[in-house]
């Protein structure tokens, strides 16, 4: 077995070299990736496999034994399948061969598009993702929305005739608008139309992730009130992660508004956390990092500097954390082992007169925005 380097340097704002052993890397992020990979139809003992060839975990680093090229080979092995079921296969089997190398795609890209090679298998994400949207049948439209000079990619879901309440559904950091799927069309089968739009500095979009980028959710709100599928009355926002923050603000500030759900987004305290140097990836914490320095531009900066401009997205350093007549209906949900985004924040917010209701998940039952929830207790 080779050494595991992780090269911290490229990445983080800091200087440092960390040596970790192979079962350590497969212990981080085997409950996060590799059952993300076995859910995806690929066979453990597969996934396994792939993780075991991985000795560099630099997310800069693209050749032999690194995340991106281990997870990206494996990717254009069952790419090659798929198209080639396309010829002779039936569409189950064609749909799980697109599924297994959407699957390993995805995990090449984790957590940002670093580089120009992740970028290249992001683009046959997206490529293996549209296969499986038309195999399975799934009424799904790619609109483009002009602002400020670019285009906000979206996807529009809707399988209704006439004016339709629609939910505008936006992820994190690394959960970007191909993800949850099933929860989409479990949404539709409620009766929404759903449009699907990547956080800014992740996926498709053009814009870096800033404090003010609820002006890119308002233009989506914009654009939805002009589609006469759409019932303008009932457009409402179902954020997750690093997202939830808009949720609330636009609840807070936009009359077009219906509803909103912050799916454990960060209000302050997670805003406003202090750190010396960046936390090493074998941590949802430090990978995640990582990914929020990619898409704020802020590669390269102090740690200090780093943390102020975290501290701009706190709702309470913004002014807004305060009740209004005017907010829209907000549901909050949030899991007390919930590591990356604490509990307490909900708690802060409630304590400043935010009006929500709340949905907390005890221990080790809460769930993502992606899956089916379970077990909850009620405040």
């Amino acid at each position: 077995m080779r050494t595991w380097c992780t090269a911290i340097t490229t990445i983080a704002i800091v200087a440092v070299t960390t040596t970790i052993s192979a079962n350590e890397i497969l212990d981080a992020w085997w409950g996060e990736i590799g059952n993300g990979l076995v859910r995806a139809g690929v066979s453990e003992d597969e996934a396994r496999r792939i993780f075991n060839n991985i000795d560099i975990i630099d997310v800069y680093a693209t050749e032999p034994g690194s995340w991106f090229y281990e997870f990206k080979l494996a990717g254009d092995v069952h790419h090659r399948r798929a198209e080639e079921l396309e010829l002779s296969g039936t569409e189950t089997e064609i749909i799980a061969a697109y599924e297994r190398a959407n699957a390993y795609y995805s995990a090449a890209c984790w957590p940002a598009l670093f580089t120009a090679e992740r970028e290249e298998a992001y683009r046959l994400q997206l490529q293996t993702f549209m296969k499986i949207v038309k195999h399975r049948r799934i009424p799904m439209e790619v609109v483009k929305i002009p602002y400020e000079g670019k285009e906000i990619v979206g996807h529009f879901y809707t399988s209704r005739k006439g004016p339709t309440p629609v939910i505008i559904w936006s992820g994190g950091l690394d959960g970007w608008k191909t993800a949850g799927l099933e929860f989409k069309q479990t949404l539709m089968e409620e009766g929404f139309a759903v449009f699907a739009v990547d956080l800014p500095g992740t996926g498709e979009s053009h814009w870096p992730l800033a404090a003010d980028s609820d002006r890119i959710y308002e233009r989506v709100i914009d654009y939805l009130k002009t589609r006469s599928d759409v019932n303008d009355e009932k457009i409402t926002a179902y954020f997750g992660s690093f997202s939830g923050v808009y949720a609330i603000k636009l609840a807070l500030t936009n009359p077009d508004l219906a509803a909103a759900v912050n799916h454990s987004g960060g209000i302050h305290l997670f805003f406003t956390r202090k750190f010396d140097s960046v936390p090493p990836l074998t941590t949802s914490m430090g990978m995640r990092a990582t990914a929020l320095i990619h898409a704020a531009g802020l590669k390269g900066q102090s740690v200090e500097h780093v943390l102020e401009q975290l501290a701009r997205f706190s709702l309470k350093n913004q002014g807004l954390l305060k009740p209004t007549s005017s907010q829209a209906p907000l549901l909050s949900i949030y899991g007390t082992a919930d590591a990356l985004m604490p509990v307490e924040d909900l708690n802060y917010m409630q304590d400043q007169g935010v009006l929500t209701d709340a949905l907390v998940y005890e221990g080790e039952q809460m769930q993502n925005m992606f899956g089916t929830v379970r077990s909850p207790s009620y405040q």
